[in-house]
C-alpha cells in the first residue's frame, strides 16, 4: 500500500513528514521533562516537611528497682575532660588554693599556763560504798579528788601520789600502798570544781608497809578510812565489819 500521493518519490515525502514531526517530539519530550522534575521537587519538599516535625512524645516510665530511672550520658560534654573521681574510701586532696582556704588561722599562744594547785585548793573526800560489811568481803572505797579553788590548777592525781588507809582504834590495819608496786604519775589541770574518782577494792586483810608481815583477815569492829593526796589528808570516814 503506497502512503504517499505525488509526483516525487516516496523518500522526499517521509523526509517532509520527519522534519514536521521532529519539533513536535521534541516539544512533547521537553514537556514530559519539566513534569518529572515537578514532581521529584514536591517529593522533596515534602519529605523535607516531616524530617521538621518534632519526634513524638516518649511514653512516661515508672521508676523501680528492677528498672531504676538512668539519665542519659550528656555526650556533648565527652570533648572537654572530666576531673577523676577518687575510689570509695580514698582521701580527697584539696587543691593548693582551698588547702590554703581551709588552714586555720594561726592562734597567739597564751600568755600564761594553769598554776600549780596549792594544799589548800585540793579537796579529798574518801567514800565507802555501804556503812556495814561482813568479816571477810571486800569492801569498795572510793577517792574524789576535786579543785575547790576559783581558778583552774594542776595536779599530779597519780597512784603514786593517793593512799588510801584503814584505821582501828588509831592503830593502822591497812594502807593501799603497802603491797601495791604500781605507782605512777598523772598531772592534770583541773578547772574550778572540778572532780577526779578513784575505785579501789580492798581484800578485808590486814597489811605492813613493804607488805612484810603475814595478811589476816580484819576481825569485828569500826574502822575508819581516811584519803592522802601528796601531802593533803581527807577527813575520816567509819564504817563497821561485823562477824
Amino acid at each position: 500500500m503506497n502512503l504517499t500521493v505525488g509526483p516525487h518519490p516516496p523518500a522526499v515525502y517521509w523526509r517532509r513528514r520527519a522534519v514536521v514531526a521532529a519539533p513536535v517530539l521534541l516539544i512533547l519530550v521537553l514537556f514530559a521533562g519539566c513534569l518529572s522534575t515537578g514532581q521529584n521537587g514536591s517529593s522533596n519538599q515534602r519529605a523535607a516537611a516531616a524530617s521538621t516535625k518534632s519526634p513524638a512524645p516518649q511514653q512516661s516510665h515508672a521508676c523501680t528497682l528492677d528498672d531504676p530511672c538512668v539519665p542519659a550520658p550528656d555526650l556533648s560534654a565527652s570533648a572537654s575532660p572530666s576531673p577523676s573521681v577518687p575510689a570509695f574510701g580514698a582521701a580527697v586532696q584539696p587543691s593548693p588554693k582551698a588547702a590554703a582556704s581551709l588552714s586555720p588561722s594561726p592562734r597567739p599562744a597564751a600568755s600564761t599556763s594553769a598554776a600549780e594547785c596549792a594544799d589548800k585548793d585540793v579537796a579529798l573526800t574518801p567514800v565507802v560504798d555501804q556503812a556495814e560489811y561482813k568479816s571477810g568481803t571486800m569492801p569498795r572505797f572510793k577517792l574524789v579528788i576535786s579543785n575547790r579553788s576559783g581558778t583552774p590548777c594542776t595536779m599530779d592525781v597519780g597512784s603514786a601520789q593517793q593512799e588510801l588507809v584503814v584505821t582501828r582504834s588509831g592503830q593502822r590495819v591497812w594502807s593501799s600502798d603497802d603491797c601495791s608496786p604500781n605507782h605512777g604519775h598523772d598531772v592534770r589541770t583541773l578547772a574550778p570544781g572540778a572532780k577526779r574518782t578513784y575505785w579501789l577494792t580492798w581484800s578485808g586483810k590486814t597489811s605492813a608497809p613493804g607488805c612484810s608481815a603475814a595478811r589476816v583477815n580484819a576481825g569485828p569492829g569500826s574502822y575508819q578510812l581516811t584519803g592522802r593526796l601528796a601531802n593533803v589528808r581527807s577527813v575520816a570516814v567509819p564504817f563497821t565489819i561485823t562477824a
